[in-house]
């Protein structure tokens, strides 16, 4: 087996993957980027399903705007976060915030300004001050770019088609961490100092979503298995979006707002939501002004704004739980640290909007630099061949009437998983948690072992990943809900 050294490994080469690799390398060590290889991520997508007045897709939530500031801005988080959150994470967040926001400027993000220079912050559901920044260039876009950038230019190595799998651990401490590599269908070991993982949230996993390929809940698998603390694991946030008869046409609160004729706790709470153009709370001129791409796109196929209506259905959005994580992002494991949609103990039963890039990055630099810290201090860990390589001997090609059984299988766990997400009683979470089990029992019977320990071929690697993790995830975030009286019914209010 292949084995390479480094001294940071990053799991995700999101915005928190990127700032982590970024703030890291430049402290001396060395850092190796891993991804899966697909070619967006939740902070690029956002920028497509997602817009705000004015354009420029994803927000970044800031508090710059006097009398605004970070006593304010922790304030309008704690009060939805329902005392679900870490309230030192939570100050941090608000506090670390505006940092972040000049290291992004200072590296060559640009947002969007007033004609006298000051940042453009527009006003949001929820926010007590306007708070949203962004880019014309596509917010996630840009920051996405500039990081990479940043991160390449400080000598980080970014890997891509790589699946991690496995965290090497032992005596409650990162030794490494397996591979798969897709191109070649074989198992690389990365030995290193410390682990970063930001993998983002789960939104895959469930029926219907806002997230792009590839947000399969990895880093919940890769935590639990290595026996990570976890936090919140019942708290899924959703949000209303299109699927008829414009799919993937996100609509933004105000917008969603604009055309739905109740208010924003019965909207929040409704199953299913018909939003048809009301000019009494918005101009057509108005429309065209501030979501210039949602109109667009709604001309394009012959929708009529005056008469046709679009069906609204909620969508898995964000994992508001994930990994605990202390206010160093460090992991209940030593060496291993967390950052972005995959750590949890910030938001809490809800989160701002806005919030979910800057949460990445604000914890991502906060990784890596600890992370180096940490790096610099020990040497290489010496690895245990016999322990993992009994980890990855459980390996045979599926036939063709196997690899169909696990894909109807995974087709109804996203389907139990989004009548979960959206299920306000416990005992009904509870019979969809006993359903899981039985998959699981038909799974491992496929694989002819225990889930986590089966290794596919090259050609069935995404698949059999995908049924693993969400395994994995089902079953704690079904296991939490079905104890909690209080869990859905919260996450169920706030986006």
């Amino acid at each position: 087996m292949n084995v390479i050294d480094t001294d940071i490994l990053v799991v995700g080469s999101g915005a928190a993957g990127l700032m982590a690799a970024a703030a890291a390398s430049v402290h001396g060590v060395n850092v190796i980027v891993i991804n899966k290889g697909h070619s967006v991520n939740c902070t690029t997508w956002a920028d497509r399903t997602y817009e705000i007045a004015g354009g420029g897709g994803c927000g970044f939530a800031a508090p710059i705007i006097t009398p605004d500031g970070p006593e304010k801005y922790f304030e309008d988080l704690n009060r939805m976060a329902g005392s679900k959150n870490i309230p030192e994470l939570t100050s941090l967040f608000a506090e670390k915030t505006i940092d972040v926001l000049h290291y992004l400027v200072n590296c060559g993000v640009r947002f969007k300004k007033t004609p006298d220079g000051k940042f453009l912050a527009v006003p949001e559901i929820w926010h007590s001050f306007p708070r949203i920044l962004y880019s014309e260039h596509g917010t996630g876009k840009e920051i996405i770019r500039v990081l990479k950038k940043q991160a390449l230019s400080s000598g980080v190595r970014m890997l891509e088609g790589m699946h991690a799998f496995k965290l090497l651990v032992a005596n409650g401490e990162v030794r490494g961490c397996l591979a798969f590599v897709k191109s070649i269908g074989e198992i690389i070991c990365f030995r290193c100092k410390a682990i970063i993982i930001a993998t983002g949230g789960a939104g895959r996993l469930f029926q219907y979503t806002t997230n792009p390929p590839g947000i399969t809940g990895d880093g919940i698998l890769l935590a639990k298995e290595a026996g990570a603390e976890l936090i919140n694991m019942e708290l899924y946030s959703d949000i209303p979006m299109s699927l008829k008869p414009v799919y993937g046409l996100g609509l933004v609160p105000y917008l969603i707002f604009a055309g739905v004729d109740t208010g924003v706790e019965e909207l929040l709470n409704s199953p299913k939501i018909l939003w048809k153009y009301n000019p009494s709370k918005l101009s057509i001129k108005e429309f065209q002004i501030k979501f210039p791409k949602t109109f667009k796109q709604l001309q394009s196929i012959g929708f009529n704004l005056v008469k046709d209506t679009i069906e609204l259905y909620w969508m898995s959005h964000f994992m508001l739980g994930g990994i605990r994580i202390n206010t160093k992002a460090e992991t209940s494991i030593k060496g291993l640290y967390a950052a972005g949609e995959v750590a949890g103990g910030i938001t809490g039963e809800g989160r701002l909007p806005g919030t979910g890039i800057a949460e990445g990055l604000v914890f991502g630099k906060i990784a890596g630099q600890n992370a180096s810290v940490y790096a610099k201090k020990i040497k290489y860990p010496k690895l245990d061949k016999a322990t993992f390589k009994s980890s990855f001997n459980k390996t045979k090609k599926l036939s063709k009437k196997e690899l169909q059984d696990l894909r109807q299988i995974k087709s109804v766990l996203a389907y139990r998983m989004y009548q979960a997400l959206r299920e306000k009683k416990s005992l009904q979470v509870k019979t969809i948690a006993e359903e899981f089990e039985s998959k699981e029992k038909e799974i491992n019977k496929i694989f002819g072992s225990e889930y986590v320990d089966f290794i596919p071929s090259h050609s069935q690697a995404e698949i059999v990943f995908e049924i693993k993790s969400a395994l994995a995830f089902g079953k704690i975030f079904l296991k939490e809900g079905a104890s909690s009286h209080q869990g859905y019914d919260s996450c169920n209010k706030k986006y």
